[in-house]
């Protein structure tokens, strides 16, 4: 039989879980901020896990991050394991969650893995409680056990929906739990000093021509597929509610003439069109806004494709007929562009998705890099994509008096402070940093950087919001300058008009405003 998860071995005292790149930033700051001797505090990672569940309890702080809560709550469960969990062992005097907006997907093992831990008493840090919707508040409640709201079936009912009723229970909610107190508030009752100045500078590139006409094929493609991923939407529904299919003709879908053609090689090879599709062409059209070279993929094997053996000879054949009827396409955009330059441009030959090409974004990022280089100013540069990342170094490298180091989940946790250290440092020349949005977007303290540039949009803007604050921070002493840099008349712009959605529904719950919802609406917008 299972363990029982529930089941306690021995008291222990403070559990802080939090992501890995804060670890030991947890344990500088009880060794800085506390007497010495007056905490003990251990890092329960890496080796330090061959450590006794009786040792462990008598710390009176134990770090560890959430990845490994999971695995510990996986061999806590498992019936024929050898090793056994020493953290489920030990019902915790408090357990804290640092950036607790980690546990926010409720049903994810991580979230049901920190909501299993044994406390007495439970803290979620967060500075951003609400990210993408107002479910991601009730994952908080679940860990913290705020009955009878940690129940989903009542939250469905009772805070969920979009309606006026509904929000103000949340604010009552968040009143009551939460302690709240921001940067702008806590200056204004003179608790803290103020804060330097902060700057935003949108940078907003134009694609070159080689670029723009890779994105229309790709764009058209996209409308393309999304179109009927529509109209099977349609069907669906339509035989669930009258128990029949539902006729059609392809020329009466509102699809440009040109692109009838493609829509059928795509339904000759594809009969059901699944959520995920979508999502990989919006994923590669945000690619493109950065540099062709990352959806090269496409070329030598089409995202969209299922990739099963016995479809393997059909999926071939159906990447080579789009790639012949993409070349054929043209968007209106095109029809001043070079025809040489038309032909075969989805081909891997064709120079633009060369990685040692500089793109429009790459070309707009070094010009920014190299203007604060010369102030004798330190710059952090953020992206979700580390291969992005990498091409931005590619061309560091070749640029006179930039120090750079790269901070992406590559970089092993017992040398990430090191880096940190370093940056911070005024007289140690690493001047550039090169952030992973997801392995170093939340926790670090990085004020020894005064400019930050984001150079690709996230769905998820907090996950911004997060990046700014690891230089816009108690400590920084010097003004901070904050770059975005948006492709003009892409996806992107789009993107960045959802991001203000969210950071709007995100705002209005906490301030007890009626939120919006997004929805199959906001797919459209993209794709138009």
């Amino acid at each position: 039989t299972k363990r029982n998860i529930c089941s306690t071995v021995i008291d222990g005292r403070t559990l802080v879980v939090c992501p890995a790149s804060v670890l030991r930033q947890w344990e500088r700051e009880v060794h800085t901020k506390c007497r010495r001797g007056i905490l003990r505090v251990f890092v329960y990672h890496g080796p330090n896990r061959r450590i006794s569940v009786k040792q462990l309890a008598k710390y009176d702080i134990v770090l560890t991050t959430y990845h490994l809560i999971q695995q510990e709550r996986e061999l806590h469960i498992a019936p024929s394991s050898k090793k056994s969990s020493k953290i489920f062992k030990i019902k915790w005097e408090r357990v804290i969650l640092d950036e607790a907006h980690y546990i926010r997907n409720y049903q994810g093992k991580i979230s049901i893995s920190s909501c299993e831990l044994s406390a007495k008493i439970k803290w979620a840090l967060t500075g951003t409680p609400i990210q993408n919707r107002k479910l991601d508040f009730y994952a908080l409640l679940k860990f913290l056990k705020c009955h009878p709201f940690d129940d989903i079936q009542l939250w469905r009912r009772w805070v969920s929906p979009d309606t006026e009723e509904a929000t103000h229970r949340l604010q009552v909610i968040t009143t009551t739990l939460m302690l709240r107190r921001t940067k702008t508030e806590l200056i204004a009752k003179g608790a803290i000093q103020s804060l330097p100045e902060r700057r935003f500078d949108l940078i907003e590139v134009d694609l070159d021509s080689e670029e723009k006409v890779v994105y229309q094929k790709l764009l058209l493609y996209s409308q393309t597929f999304f179109n009927e991923f529509l109209e099977q939407r349609k069907d669906r529904e339509h035989e669930k509610t009258f128990g029949c299919h539902r006729r059609r003709n392809i020329v009466q879908q509102e699809v440009p003439d040109k692109i009838t053609r493609l829509l059928l090689i795509l339904m000759k090879y594809h009969d059901e069109i699944e959520n995920y599709y979508i999502l990989v062409l919006i994923l590669r059209l945000r690619q493109m806004c950065c540099h062709p070279s990352l959806i090269k993929s496409m070329l030598d094997n089409t995202d969209v494709d299922l990739g099963s053996t016995e479809n393997l000879i059909e999926n071939k054949n159906c990447r080579e007929e789009i790639l012949k009827e993409l070349d054929k396409l043209t968007s209106d955009d095109e029809d001043e562009i070079d025809e040489e330059m038309v032909r075969g441009v989805m081909s891997r030959t064709n120079r633009v998705f060369d990685k040692d090409r500089r793109s429009s974004k790459v070309r707009a990022v070094l010009d920014v890099v190299n203007s604060v280089l010369e102030k004798g100013e330190k710059v952090i540069i953020v992206s979700q994509w580390t291969k992005f990342l990498d091409i931005i170094a590619s061309n560091l490298c070749l640029m006179e008096g930039a120090y750079f180091e790269m901070f992406t989940g590559k970089v092993a946790v017992k040398n990430r402070q090191e880096i940190i250290d370093r940056l911070n440092d005024s007289d140690n020349k690493l001047n550039v940093l090169l952030l992973s949005l997801t392995a170093g977007g939340v926790g670090l303290n990085l004020v020894g950087a005064n400019n930050l540039l984001l150079i690709d949009l996230h769905w998820n803007p907090q996950l911004e919001t997060q990046a700014m604050d690891r230089i816009y921070r108690f400590g920084q002493e010097n003004n901070v300058h904050i770059y975005k840099f948006v492709c003009r008349d892409t996806i992107e712009e789009k993107v960045k008009k959802l991001q203000e959605m969210k950071l709007a529904i995100a705002n209005n719950v906490l301030s007890g405003s009626i939120s919006n919802r997004l929805t199959i609406e906001d797919l459209k917008v993209l794709f138009s």
